[in-house]
């Protein structure tokens, strides 16, 4: 009862933030009528976030993508990539180290959890799971890239898109939020499928003005500030799909949540989807090949990287330092 209160509030208080906080977002209807549309195979494309860059410019930031991981029972054309608009911004983003604009001053990460929304309705509590999915990238023996954890939990969900507020750390596990919500970012239908999205925000150039330096298609120009060929990467915020069922323990039928956490934390140190998908006609359920944590459809609980996962994070960070 409790922990369904406190989602009810959670999302009331959302909803309110958007409403009245000037630097907020406004709740827009979505961009297509439903979530999962015939024309839409892996990227679509959320009003919501483009309300969102409006204000986040404005802050020196701009969200790149929205990455989500969907269940085997989607629909084949249900979006894994959403953007804040359809033109640019799409190009992957990396972390600097020791970038001063993240107060950052050694090679590492942090990332923090908000323990009161890191408990699902169905799974029970679950911020042990998103601990032993961090200690499992950061235990890849070619990386060098380590992900500290600040605590304690802050005082309020550490998230720029619903609040308007910067979060306290790198990556920022939000917790389990309402279905609603994610209908209401995502568009209609996107809490029957969505497991989990991680938020990637770059940052931008700003004139001796302050104001945003923006390219011929009024976009915000993202920064490259060691000239990698990649964005910037200012902060990740992760948010868990509460209306589905989910299981510390392997139960069946249920989404296991330290396979879930290891997948977006993989996007949180900057890897992207692995694999082909493809429909499986008898079952009308989606596959995947080659298998990978880093698969945009979860296929039961995989709580170890695979090859392609392995490759990808030593790529990212076998030389950081």
């Amino acid at each position: 009862m409790i922990r369904a209160a406190f989602a009810a509030s959670f999302f009331a208080l959302a909803l309110a933030a958007c409403r009245d906080e000037p630097t907020a977002p406004a709740i827009l209807p979505p961009r297509h009528a439903s979530f999962a549309v015939a024309n839409m195979d892996e990227a679509g494309v959320s009003n919501y976030l483009a309300s969102a860059n409006l204000a986040a410019a404005k802050r020196g930031v701009v969200i790149t993508r929205a990455e989500l991981l969907i269940t085997a029972e989607a629909p084949a054309k249900t979006p894994r990539l959403i953007f804040a608009n359809d033109r640019t911004l799409r190009l992957p983003t990396q972390w600097v180290p020791r970038d001063l604009r993240r107060l950052s001053t050694d090679a590492t990460l942090s990332y923090v959890v908000f323990s009161p929304l890191a408990i699902s309705a169905t799974g029970g509590p679950a911020e042990a799971a998103f601990d032993a999915s961090i200690a499992t990238w950061n235990g890849v023996s070619c990386s060098n890239l380590v992900v500290r954890k600040r605590t304690p939990s802050p005082a309020l969900p550490p998230s720029f898109i619903l609040f308007g507020l910067f979060p306290p750390a790198d990556i920022n596990d939000v917790g389990f939020v309402p279905g609603g919500v994610f209908d209401a970012v995502f568009g209609a239908g996107a809490s029957q499928f969505t497991v989990a999205v991680t938020i990637t925000f770059a940052f931008i150039q700003v004139g001796p003005n302050g104001q945003p330096i923006l390219d011929p298609n009024g976009n915000p120009i993202p920064t490259d500030i060691n000239r990698d060929g990649r964005f910037d990467t200012a902060f990740k915020e992760i948010w868990f799909n509460d209306a589905l069922a989910y299981s510390t323990v392997g139960a069946p039928g249920r989404i296991d949540i330290q396979t879930a956490a290891l997948h977006e934390h993989g996007h949180a140190v900057e890897l992207g989807h692995f694999g082909k998908i493809v429909g499986d006609p008898k079952t009308g359920k989606l596959l995947v090949s080659p298998r990978a944590v880093m698969n945009a459809v979860l296929l039961g609980t995989l709580r170890t990287p695979l090859g392609s996962d392995n490759a990808g994070i030593c790529g990212n960070f076998g030389s950081w330092q």
